[in-house]
C-alpha cells in the first residue's frame, strides 16, 4: 500500500497505544445520555438572525417537540455525503 511512487511520506511503526474513538465517545457521553438528543433535520428558517445577520437561536425539532437554544458561539459540522438544501 505504501509501496507506491505516489506516496510521498513517511510510516513509522509507533509503541503507543491506539484510541479507539468510538469507545472513548460512549464513556463520555454515558453520563449524560438524558440530556443528549439526536435532532431531525434543520431547514433555513430554524436559524434565526438579529439585524446584523448574526446567529441569535435555533430551533431544533427532536422526539415531536421544538426547543429554542441560544448561544454565544454555533458549531455546525457534517459528515461524508452531506449536501446542503439551501
Amino acid at each position: 500500500m505504501f509501496d507506491n511512487s505516489a506516496f510521498k511520506g513517511e510510516v513509522y511503526a509507533l509503541d503507543e497505544i491506539v484510541l479507539d474513538v468510538p469507545a472513548l465517545v460512549r464513556a463520555l457521553a454515558a453520563p449524560y445520555q438524558d440530556v443528549i438528543f439526536k435532532i431531525d433535520a434543520m431547514r433555513s428558517e430554524d436559524l434565526h438572525l438579529d439585524a446584523s445577520g448574526k446567529l441569535t437561536h435555533i430551533d431544533i425539532r427532536a422526539n415531536g417537540q421544538t426547543q429554542q437554544v441560544s448561544a454565544q458561539h454555533f458549531v455546525f459540522t457534517a459528515g461524508e455525503g452531506f449536501t446542503s438544501h439551501t
